[in-house]
């Protein structure tokens, strides 16, 4: 209970009697993923309770600095709620007035560490001579504290969140970050901005992984006057009067008379670029669209994109390592063509012979063996390490798991195309690697029975008959814990659940774009995506076989730079009369050649009556089984058995697949 001692008291000193803040928790720990968290409190004793049931489980629990008007705890009255996508956290204009000027001193360091103890004590020293500097200048005693990383002042003050007052802040926070700045120590000119949140102290900050040198500290108060007085509007003025004016050089992008941003829907380009919006939220007549984390800065997490009412979007993000990112400079991390300025028509002349463009060697033997040598030694240590199939033989002869590829996984209707996708998805669990998985036909809940039959083992767990709901109930209750790690793991299918505004239920459209920013977020923690089935994608308009090519290119560019392995469930066309019983090829995929041809290996499944075969032994020769399964390894860039095919049974009670062997090759006549 010491800590919430601790927290109690640091919200006393903070925050006004009677008032309203927001907590905040930001990427909490929550199973496979991260989540952010929100309350609003008038009730100091549950905010610190609140507070204390977060400490640890996130770098850092914050609360908001100013006044926040009253109207606010309505969002969350004295109790903390998972911030979703339309949740609204505290914005600028919902603060009546500052209350403290903060002033905070980190050491410099890498992004997403904790501060060396050196670090840590120079940020310590430099509020000490900031404290003396300015109480030499005639400034109150502030409170003084450890924010963990580094150091704190506050100065009480009691000021309206006016513009005015907004930019009397700012330029006094310059002034003393052109002071006070150097190599060693940053003073952030950032923490200006109305609805600042700031380390509540008596609570953990956790900024990467805690080592002997760099260790997790709690953050806490150091020194606490027995009165506090208030900072005059005329300190403030003469400390902001001696900031420095700075020149910037002009960007050549901001000639255009185009306005930036025009006609961009900021939820679709975040999609189509795998950026993760975490909320959005009306703004000024606007909308803002906060991001989690800050595409420039993995340990940044205050980026927001504002869509204004004239249609233009801007870009900032409030922490002090990106002070000046713009719109532009995002859209050109991303989408350096768009603003290249588009070249005139020249003149017409006298047409010259133009050289074919060639294809540049980029030979670099050095950078070849040292490449190899490390993947050697990735692959010493368990990394980037090919993964197992649950069947061994097609396990080996495709190897289709290796990092960095894209699997195609096609066949006709009823073939088990699904199932036979979820048994490899809970191979890999069992092996312990993360996954993800997009269905695009059935919704989350008709995922969930199909995973249950296939953790009981039990095809009767999709049947929705009134004689099986005790058989159902009993296996939701042996396997609800593996299911439940599994549905931490499954998008909901973007088609489901949506509504107009008038409550009508409507399909919206899934385009290529959103389902490659799915898969870009996807592959940030997953080492093996599913998309089922590639045929829902909407590719539009008149060569829809071109974005089919473009969506192909762009997943293996994702996945080339993630290591993680990509499977597309894809069906086969139609086939009937004399072709009805033709075995399958790669060109009966669905859609564009560019799947097979650009994939690293396809897998075809198809499915037969029960008969024999003839499959060869491990130890050699033949033997005739029964089988009513037939997968063919289409195409194996990275295994050894192309074009080789295994004969698979299936129990039609279970949806477990049992691998039989490779099909022997027919004998010729006379041969025994």
């Amino acid at each position: 209970m010491k800590n919430n001692q601790e927290i109690l008291a640091a919200l006393r000193v903070l925050i006004e009697p009677g008032s309203v803040a927001e907590l905040r928790i930001i990427d909490c720990k929550d199973g496979n993923y991260s989540a952010n968290y929100t309350g609003y409190f008038d009730d100091l004793a549950k905010m610190a309770d609140a507070a204390m049931d977060f400490d640890g489980k996130a770098p850092a629990v914050y609360v908001t600095l100013h006044k926040c008007k009253p109207a606010l705890l309505a969002r969350a009255a004295n109790r903390v709620i998972k911030a979703g996508k339309k949740s609204v956290s505290t914005s600028d204009h919902d603060v009546e007035k500052f209350c403290w000027f903060p002033v905070d001193a980190d050491a410099k360091r890498p992004a997403g560490i904790s501060s060396s103890a050196a670090e840590h004590e120079a940020a310590i020293e430099r509020i000490r001579a900031i404290c003396k500097n300015l109480q030499a200048a005639g400034w109150p005693e502030p409170i003084a504290a450890d924010s963990g990383n580094g150091g704190h002042l506050l100065f009480k003050i009691d000021l309206a969140n006016t513009p005015e007052n907004v930019e009397l802040m700012k330029t006094a926070m310059f002034a003393l970050h052109q002071q006070f700045s150097d190599d060693l120590v940053e003073i952030d000119r950032t923490v200006f901005n109305p609805a600042r949140i700031w380390k509540l102290y008596g609570t953990q900050t956790k900024k990467g992984d805690p080592t002997e040198d760099r260790p997790h500290r709690r953050a806490k108060l150091l020194h606490v006057p027995g009165q506090i007085n208030q900072l005059s509007i005329d300190c403030l003025k003469q400390l902001a009067a001696k900031a420095k004016i700075e020149t910037k050089t002009p960007s050549p992008r901001t000639t255009t008379t185009t306005p930036i941003g025009d006609g961009i829907d900021p939820a679709e380009w975040c999609r189509r670029n795998g950026l993760t919006v975490n909320f959005d939220a009306s703004w000024k007549d606007g909308q803002k669209f906060q991001l989690t984390p800050c595409p420039f800065n993995d340990a940044h997490s205050e980026a927001v994109i504002i869509k204004h009412p004239s249609g233009a979007v801007s870009f900032k993000c409030l922490h002090n390592g990106c002070v000046g990112r713009t719109w532009q400079d995002l859209r050109e991390k991303y989408e350096p063509d768009a603003l290249r300025p588009k070249t005139p028509p020249a003149p017409a002349a006298t047409p010259k012979v133009q050289l074919k463009p060639s294809i540049d060697p980029r030979i670099d033997v050095d950078r070849d063996l040292a490449d190899m040598f490390d993947e050697l030694q990735a692959q010493e240590r368990g990394e980037r390490i090919t993964l197992p199939l649950p069947w061994h033989r097609l396990s080996r002869g495709s190897n289709a798991l290796k990092p960095g590829t894209m699997t195609i996984l096609a066949g006709p209707l009823k073939t088990g195309k699904s199932f036979f996708t979820m048994n490899i998805i809970r191979h890999i669990a069992e092996k312990g690697y993360k996954w993800a998985y997009l269905p695009l036909e059935d919704d989350r809940k008709a995922w969930s029975w199909r995973m249950l039959a296939l953790l009981a083992n039990d095809y009767r767990m999709i049947n929705s008959d009134q004689e099986g709901v005790k058989l159902r109930a009993d296996a939701l209750a042996t396997w609800q814990d593996d299911l439940s790690q599994c549905l931490r793991q499954v998008t909901e299918n973007p088609r489901v659940g949506i509504k107009n505004s008038f409550g009508e239920t409507i399909v919206p459209e899934v385009t290529h774009h959103r389902v490659l920013g799915w898969i870009a977020r996807a592959a940030k923690t997953a080492r093996v995506i599913v998309v089922d089935p590639i045929s829902q994608i909407e590719f539009k308009g008149r060569d829809p076989w071109a974005q089919e090519s473009e969506f192909v290119r762009n997943a293996l560019g994702i996945i080339s730079d993630t290591e993680a392995s990509l499977i597309l469930v894809a069906h086969t066309v139609k086939r009937s009369g004399a072709h009805a019983d033709i075995a399958l090829s790669a060109e009966d995929v669905q859609g564009s050649a560019m799947y097979t041809r650009l994939a690293h290996t396809t897998l075809l499944i198809d499915a037969c009556d029960l008969r024999d075969v003839e499959i060869l032994r491990s130890q050699g020769g033949r033997e005739t089984v029964k089988h009513d399964r037939i997968v063919t390894i289409a195409a194996a860039r990275n295994g050894s058995a192309s074009r080789q095919r295994l004969a698979f049974i299936q129990d039609k009670n279970k949806p477990s697949f049992e691998e039989l062997g490779y099909i022997a090759p027919r004998q010729k006549k006379g041969k025994q």
